[in-house]
């Protein structure tokens, strides 16, 4: 909980990565805990986002007040953060 706002959150992600264990949460568990914080996500995508963990998290941001940037370049980084 930010002192005089809510706080802004923003992954910056390949989607397709692997190695992250998903059976240690659940994404039922993720959007409740997100829905009751008063953070406001942003997320931006490095490779296609068009299902799975992307379209959740898009999800996310979009129902906090956020928003999604997806296929973004991994060049076009400093940008897309500037935009946000």
């Amino acid at each position: 909980m930010g002192v005089g706002g809510p706080t802004a959150v923003v992954p910056i992600t390949d989607p397709g990565a692997r190695g992250v264990d998903s059976a240690l949460t659940t994404a039922g568990q993720v959007g409740e805990a997100w829905r009751q914080s008063d953070a406001v996500l942003y997320a931006v995508f490095t490779a296609s986002s068009g299902g799975g963990a992307g379209a959740f998290v898009g999800k996310l941001a979009e129902g906090s007040g956020g928003t999604a940037l997806r296929d973004v370049d991994p060049k076009e980084l400093p940008a897309a953060a500037q935009a946000l």
